[in-house]
């Protein structure tokens, strides 16, 4: 019996200190972000993201899982175009992106749920012309407010998130890139 109580008191301590370190030490928000280079004007890299009728053709996740389904609504670019998306795939999931900030040809931020995920979450590209060129900023970032096992979660956030920022940057660079006419 005096074994029992004593793990039973040494699993609530362990439990203790995960939500002191949970609360006391943690974050409630993270930031991912990655940039690129695009050898495509400004306002082209603006037009294509803009909207989501091609967010497929560069989209990381797009690749996890071909068979997921994706539903465009609202007006086709600007504020207030939407896209949902449903896959069984867990590492795609289920959720929905608003465009609610579309400042040409420099911003669009986007609002992002994911099913089972309760936390505020806004995607931003940010787009800076340099020469030719354009700088693309692709950012997320996420409150999970006083969530535990989100604090938990954001720990692994950025091995996460990261390698599928890099991936559609370049899968945009390429889609842009291909778009451009060649210059004599």
């Amino acid at each position: 019996m005096k074994l029992l109580a004593w793990m039973a008191a040494v699993v609530a301590g362990l439990v203790l200190l995960a939500v002191a370190v949970g609360y006391l030490l943690l974050p409630s928000t993270a930031t991912v972000s990655r940039e690129i280079m695009v050898a495509a004007p400004q306002t082209e890299v603006f037009a294509a993201l803009n909207g989501f009728e091609r967010f497929d053709q560069w989209s990381p996740w797009a690749d996890l899982d071909p068979d997921a389904i994706s539903t465009l609504s609202g007006p086709p670019t600007g504020v207030g175009a939407r896209q949902t998306w449903r896959s069984d795939d867990p590492s795609v999931g289920s959720g929905s992106q608003e465009i609610i900030l579309s400042e040409p040809p420099v911003r669009v931020q986007m609002k992002v749920e994911f099913a089972g995920f309760d936390a505020e979450n806004i995607s931003t590209f940010e787009l800076s012309p340099e020469g030719q060129a354009t700088r693309v900023t692709w950012r997320y970032q996420t409150d999970v407010g006083r969530q535990l096992l989100g604090r938990y979660f954001l720990l692994l956030l950025e091995g996460m998130l990261a390698p599928q920022y890099e991936k559609g940057l370049v899968q945009l660079k390429a889609m842009l890139e291909q778009d451009v006419p060649d210059v004599p």
